[in-house]
């Protein structure tokens, strides 16, 4: 043990990871290399040569838990196989050195858990005292015996980092440290969450997913569990993670929980992933590079430190796990030929500093369920990270205030950096920070993706877009379909419902699209003002979305797979799309006749363009559409609009 340093030691679970190397020899004769199978120690040991290697100041002594000796795993595949992994790898394209090459990793699973003894590997060795008075305990847990088998002193700690999976709770390692809580750090992974049975949405908005994942922590039987340590970190992918702090009292009181989002403003859970691919081994980038950071500043002044000051650490902390991991998975996993070894990219990894993070993650304070209704907070829609971010709104939903002038003129200036701290969204020239729209528009993303991809159906798909002229509409459901569609061309039919003479035109307009899906494409056919001639259009429109078909004089034709828009006229919302509560009983009734409930139950996805002024609300009183007052973000849709319509790239300022 160094004198004066700060004393780690890394434990926790441990697996045997088999790495298939794939080969080139194909048959018996060739000289290609061929196929290479690495025995190497994962779990723990992965987090500790992972902290080790980043802990390149002297000042720190870290030790490896003794079990971790490889004389322990002579046969261990064979003796133990439920706590052996297998991954295979091929090759993926060259890096600086002919040498050396980037690898796609694809995990094949674990082994039989049903089969193998238990395991009982002897934790101190009277050869191999370990000293446990560490300052820092680091815990990976994997969830296959060490909570239950662990016997390590974890009071003679000053911090506990424990990564912990499913299943987690009940176990004597959990109770000991739970009662730890001024000390501990939970980092938990929100797909094991998931486990639980929990309701999270993922791909619809990075406010919905925090709304969801803190009422799930507050009010699931299981994970309330999770609050009883100080701080807990919950990864959502490598996008982001949501950080609760609990509060200072001695009866650690629920109440006082602190919840805050660690977010990627463009990318949600996976989506990142999908994108630059994914490796082995992340979670242990995250928890090596989370325990780099805490070792800092934080374990050296965590007595002196303010409350908000310790929160800002941990952010940062979480920040530089996250850029980790990313950098994990940009550069993947490299295959050393000539010395048969498998380094991750540790000369990468170092780089990653507090002050030099290449990827950049927002914060926002995220509402505590405990401070609202438990129906008002799951079903809120008001509660917006622009807004909350912007006017450093802690505790309410929905407080409003003026509009974006000075916020929207920074932005019209300088471009998206002005609003680098929101969600957004982008397809092509489409561009949103509105939390309703981006929730539409990810839906309508995912129902044409899965759509493109099923090769079963021969229905429509139905889509339904409102919002007053000149929105964008139209510009909005082209730019999702032009990045969306990969397989197939796609051809754009506009059809103005409202200069059709009479339904006789409308077997012309099945067949120029049916014409289009023989040639192999995808239509995308827009049906604007479908909403027009008192609902007259509805009811011959029905058939066509239910079942694929149209009728022309006494024949049926299929029409194919093919997309359907809806653009209404005279309603600016999907849920003001028909007459209204103060309607006559003529008008509700003409509206049944003509299949109006029909064609709504038909609808797939909508999608509300808000436009460049002032939403619009429906007053039930006037049964007029009027200006909504707490519309606030106006002024940055328009800065959008003139950005847009100047052909103003996104890195460059303007004049002003």
């Amino acid at each position: 043990m160094k004198t004066g340093s700060t004393n780690i030691l890394v434990t926790g679970d441990y697996v045997i990871d088999f790495h298939i190397i794939k080969g080139e020899r194909i048959i018996v004769s060739s000289r290609d290399s061929g196929t290479k199978i690495l025995k190497l120690v994962g779990g723990a040991n992965l987090v500790y040569q992972l902290l080790n290697a980043l802990l390149e100041d002297n000042q720190f002594s870290i030790a490896n838990d003794p079990r971790f000796q490889y004389r322990q795993i002579i046969d261990f595949d064979k003796k133990y196989p439920q706590y052996t992994s297998y991954l295979e790898w091929s090759k993926h394209k060259k890096i600086n050195s002919k040498d050396l090459k980037k690898w796609d990793v694809v995990p094949l699973g674990y082994g039989n858990a049903n089969t193998g003894t238990s395991l009982n590997l002897k934790p101190f060795l009277k050869d191999e005292e370990i000293d446990t008075d560490h300052q820092i305990l680091v815990i990976d847990e994997a969830g296959i015996g060490f909570s239950d088998n662990a016997q390590i002193n974890v009071f003679k700690n000053d911090i506990i980092i424990h990564k912990i999976t499913y299943p987690t709770f009940n176990t004597d390692l959990w109770n000991r440290i739970t009662g730890l809580r001024n000390e501990l750090f939970t980092i938990v992974n929100l797909d094991n969450l998931r486990k639980y049975d929990i309701k999270v949405s993922n791909g619809i908005s990075w406010e919905q997913t925090a709304l969801d994942l803190a009422f799930e922590l507050t009010h699931n039987m299981f994970l309330k569990q999770l609050l009883k340590c100080k701080n807990l970190v919950v990864l959502i992918g490598s996008s982001g993670a949501m950080y609760v702090r609990n509060g200072e009292d001695k009866d650690g009181r629920e109440d006082k929980a602190e919840f805050n989002l660690v977010f990627d403003p463009v990318n949600l859970e996976h989506e990142w992933e999908q994108q630059h691919g994914d490796t082995a081994g992340g979670t242990s980038c995250f928890v090596a590079g989370f325990a780099r950071s805490i070792i800092g500043e934080y374990a050296k002044n965590k007595n002196t430190l303010p409350d908000t000051k310790v929160v800002n650490i941990i952010i940062k902390a979480i920040k530089a796990g996250l850029n980790l991991q990313r950098t994990l998975k940009v550069n993947g996993l490299i295959w050393d030929a000539e010395n048969e070894e498998l380094p991750y990219p540790v000369e990468k990894l170092r780089e990653i500093k507090e002050d030099h993070l290449p990827h950049f993650f927002s914060t926002a304070p995220v509402p505590s369920p405990y401070w609202n209704p438990e129906i008002s907070y799951l079903k809120n829609n008001s509660w917006t990270i622009l807004e909350n971010n912007y006017f450093d709104i802690k505790r309410q939903i929905g407080d409003r205030s003026e509009p974006f002038y000075s916020l929207a003129r920074d932005f019209a200036r300088i471009g998206h950096e002005a609003l680098q701290y929101a969600p957004k969204i982008q397809f092509g020239g489409m561009i949103s920070y509105d939390r309703s729209e981006i929730e539409g528009l990810r839906n309508i993303k995912k129902l044409m993706s899965e759509y493109e991809s099923d090769t079963r159906t021969v229905r429509p798909l139905n889509i339904a877009v409102f919002g007053p002229p000149g929105s964008g509409k139209s510009f909005s459901v082209k730019q999702i379909a032009k990045s969306v569609i990969r397989k197939k061309a796609i051809e754009f039919f506009t059809f103005n419902l409202s200069q059709f003479k009479n339904v006789n035109e409308l077997p012309g307009a099945f067949h120029s699209i049916r014409d289009a899906v023989l040639e192999n494409k995808l239509p995308i056919v827009f049906w604007d003002e479908f909403d027009s001639g008192a609902y007259e259009w509805l009811l011959p429109l029905i058939a066509p979305m239910q079942d694929g078909v149209f009728q022309d004089g006494k024949q049926t034709h299929p029409i194919g797979k093919c997309i359907f828009i809806f653009a209404g006229g005279t309603s600016y919302e999907f849920n003001h799309f028909g007459p209204g509560s103060n309607a006559s009983e003529p008008e509700i009734t003409n509206f049944k006749l003509k299949k109006g409930p029909d064609f709504i139950s038909r609808i797939n996805a909508y999608l509300n363009v808000l436009g460049p002024n002032r939403k619009l609300i429906f007053n039930q009183e006037t049964n007029e559409w009027e200006e909504d007052s707490n519309d606030v973000s106006f002024p940055i849709r328009r800065a959008l609009f003139i950005r847009s319509g100047l052909g103003v790239k996104e890195e460059l300022e303007m004049d002003w």
